[in-house]
């Protein structure tokens, strides 16, 4: 979803910055939320948002932390976020292109309902 939306939109947009309200109830155990994301999931959101934010508005990137309602699993994400904002981790290429590739045929469908509806404002989807 990332790459194949946000990214292209952002990029023609030309923000001057990026606001991320960092929410971690996709964590892949959290009691309210249904999504699979784990730590490293969230490294390469963060990574990916880094590489946005370079691209597109000279590296400006603020993250707010929202919540999350997994203690143990807030604590994890959030510091798998911080070392990836801090660049003590950095999530390599290959790994980000690892987990695009693994997005499931639900998800591809999905992707192209999206792209398809946004074309007509968006024509670099």
């Amino acid at each position: 979803i990332f790459q194949e939306l946000l990214s292209p939109i952002a990029l023609a947009f030309k923000p001057e910055i990026i606001l991320v309200s960092a929410g971690f109830d996709t964590y892949f155990a959290d009691p309210l939320g249904e999504m699979k994301v784990t730590p490293e999931g969230f490294a390469c959101l963060t990574r990916n948002l880094l590489n946005l934010a370079e691209a597109c508005c000279g590296g400006r990137l603020v993250l707010v932390l929202e919540g999350g309602y997994h203690i143990q699993g807030l604590a994890k994400c959030v510091r798998a976020v911080l070392l990836e904002l801090s660049d003590e981790t950095r999530v390599t290429e290959e790994t980000l292109l690892r987990m695009a590739a693994g997005t499931d045929d639900k998800a591809k469908t999905l992707i192209q309902q999206v792209r398809k509806q946004f074309e007509p404002y968006w024509p670099m989807l």
